[in-house]
């Protein structure tokens, strides 16, 4: 058997759950609590779980997202900001190592981004403490506004969420 919760941070309790065989994926598993994520939450996922569907799935009922993505996932700059965060996008979503977001109107070369294929989103630089060669990666998050959540919140934030497992 495998099972996949929502927990919140503060308390550890379960607010959603998904049990499935052993030989479902977690990512699977995870697809089917997307519809239950709230509007007024932020849902903080592991580098697994990041994939340009998954990600619109979950964000598609106006959940905020902070997702912790592989360091090798090539996202286009649409943006620096001041607190070395970037918003990225894209407009090929049918490439898995490519990300998501809606908003963008300019592509990284100056060209019209597809709304229904471009995501923006803020990208910040995390290195995983006292972990070893699969320790370093990149969050991103659907919170675009620097000044709602600084690149240091966000990623206090995500190491917060490991006392959550």
């Amino acid at each position: 058997m495998r099972v996949i919760t929502v927990a919140e941070c503060a308390s550890h309790a379960v607010v959603a759950a998904a049990i499935g065989a052993q030989s479902q994926g977690e990512q699977s598993l995870a697809a089917s609590l997307y519809p239950r994520l709230g509007e007024d939450w932020l849902v903080i996922a592991d580098r697994g779980f990041y994939s340009f569907a998954a990600w619109n799935a979950a964000r598609a009922g106006g959940t905020q997202l902070l997702w912790r993505v592989k360091a090798d996932l090539t996202l286009p700059v649409v943006q620096v900001w001041a607190d070395g965060v970037v918003h990225v996008g894209t407009d090929q979503p049918e490439d898995p190592r490519q990300c998501p977001a809606s908003g963008a109107t300019r592509g990284p070369r100056g060209d019209d981004l597809d709304e229904q294929k471009a995501v923006l989103v803020r990208m910040v630089e995390y290195t995983v403490p006292d972990r070893v060669g699969d320790g370093t990666g990149e969050l991103i998050t659907t919170i675009t506004d620097a000044s709602q959540a600084p690149a240091t919140v966000l990623a206090a934030t995500y190491h917060d969420r490991w006392g959550a497992t």
